[in-house]
């Protein structure tokens, strides 16, 4: 339920700027066979991202970016995905002193309920342990016409507050971490559900407890060591699912997957 250029409106940047520093290319691929449960199938697709950044000559720093996943069938957990194969727009943005400004009309999400979502632009400020950042739909075609994230840390107690402007919605949450356990209690006033989240780290191994007064809770397990890595997960619905990754270097993963609704994949990724 968290978290994240008007239609006709192009971000000009004039006098004051220099030229960009440069351009990076992050570019990744998937591949595989899965089973979500009723079809079986060969998936592969991939993505790429082009991410241009600057500065200017007073210290402003700038960029944007674009990104394309191509592909006939892709893979999102258990679930097959159709990628778009076109490209998209990841949004213009200034930056300074810890204060980011983004446009990207239509797709900035509401910080509260993404479903609230389609805002086009906004501010955050990260620094002195204060995280806070407001989103803004400006064509008042989204369902709320604003929201909001602040966050406080410190000495290991952190604080905050998300909601957006439609009545009710508004959630605050409490946490602590202290070595390798953390602590997070939450209370959603436009769920009314409030719940408690904890971690615990031994080693390589990350425990996980999750639990709310609507009766749902969930435990987890992940554990790491050297290229291996692995997840188990069961909630109070008896459903669980199992995932595995190697790492075989050069960027080329392997992974697998298996849950109770008796889906399964068996496939790699591809990192350049």
């Amino acid at each position: 339920m968290k978290k994240l250029l008007l239609a006709s409106t192009a971000l000009v940047l004039t006098a004051g700027f220099a030229a960009a520093e440069g351009y990076t290319l992050a570019a990744n691929a998937t591949f595989g066979v899965l089973n979500n449960g009723t079809t079986t199938d060969a998936y592969s697709t991939a993505d790429a991202t082009l991410t241009w950044e600057g500065m200017s000559d007073n210290g402003w720093t700038f960029g944007t970016s674009m990104d394309v996943e191509v592909g006939s069938m892709g893979r999102d957990g258990f679930a097959f995905t159709a990628p778009t194969g076109v490209w998209g727009f990841g949004g213009a943005w200034v930056a300074m002193n810890g204060l980011t400004l983004t446009f990207n009309q239509g797709n900035i999400d509401d910080l509260y309920d993404s479903g609230n979502g389609g805002h086009d632009l906004s501010a955050a400020y990260a620094g002195n342990a204060l995280n806070a950042e407001i989103t803004v739909d400006v064509d008042g075609t989204a369902a709320a016409s604003f929201s909001y994230d602040l966050g406080y840390d410190m000495n290991g107690f952190s604080v905050g507050v998300t909601g957006d402007d439609i009545a009710g919605n508004t959630s605050f949450t409490l946490g602590y971490a202290s070595g390798p356990v953390s602590v997070d209690v939450t209370a959603d006033q436009g769920t009314g559900v409030n719940s408690v989240a904890i971690e615990y780290v031994v080693g390589d191994v990350t425990l996980g407890l999750g639990a709310d007064d609507a009766g749902a809770w969930d435990v987890s397990a992940d554990v790491t060591s050297g290229d291996l890595s692995a997840s188990v997960t069961f909630d109070s619905t008896n459903a669980w699912e199992a995932t595995g990754a190697m790492a075989m270097g050069g960027g080329l993963s392997l992974v697998a997957g298996v849950n109770s609704a008796s889906a399964w994949y068996l496939g790699g990724e591809l990192g350049f």
